[in-house]
Parts: C-alpha cells; sequence; structure tokens
C-alpha cells in the first residue's frame, strides 16, 4: 500500500525559550542577499616617500659625496627600488651614474 500523506503538515519543534534569546534569528533570504553585494573598495592610501626620499638622498651623494671613502647607505634600497616600477627609471638613471665612478662604485 502507498502511504498517502497526512493532511497536516508536520510542525519543527518549537524553540525554547533560552535558544531564541542567546542566538539572533537569521533569515536565509538576507544571507543569499548579503553574499551578492560586493565588498567596500579599500580606502585610498597615501603612497609612502620613503623610496623618493632614499632616491634623492642617493643623487645628493652621487653629486657631493662620491669622492668621500664612504659607500653610499642607499645603495641597497636604491637596488630594491628596482623592482617598483614607478620608481625603477630613476632608479637605473642613478645607478648608471654610480656606475660611472668606475673602480670606486
Amino acid at each position: 500500500p502507498v502511504k498517502q500523506p497526512s493532511e497536516t503538515p508536520e510542525k519543527a519543534p518549537e524553540p525554547s525559550p533560552k535558544e531564541t534569546e542567546d542566538q539572533p534569528r537569521v533569515h536565509h533570504r538576507s544571507l543569499r542577499v548579503l553574499a551578492r553585494v560586493p565588498p567596500a573598495p579599500p580606502e585610498p592610501t597615501e603612497p609612502s616617500p620613503f623610496f623618493e626620499e632614499q632616491l634623492t638622498a642617493f643623487e645628493v651623494w652621487l653629486r657631493f659625496g662620491a669622492g668621500a671613502v664612504a659607500k653610499p647607505e642607499q645603495l641597497p634600497v636604491v637596488l630594491q627600488v628596482l623592482l617598483s616600477q614607478a620608481h625603477r627609471v630613476r632608479a637605473l638613471v642613478l645607478l648608471r651614474r654610480f656606475l660611472e665612478l668606475g673602480p670606486r662604485a
């Protein structure tokens, strides 16, 4: 024999008052809508002037301190700046000037 569906649908058990007080009700429809909302774009940040300042300091060293015995402190940073497209051309120009110093470089 085929079982006939009951005329009255079965009710889900009612949550106890303790369960409803501790846990907010979540509507699945609301979650689906929130899932489609794109995330907010990140707030624009000011670019750090660090690399630009280091390149300027290296340029000053090339102009006025290249004859000194001490090597420029900024040289490792200038080499690192080569990885940054924003400062690459300026860094290459300064490195060329540095290498033109010959054996002192």
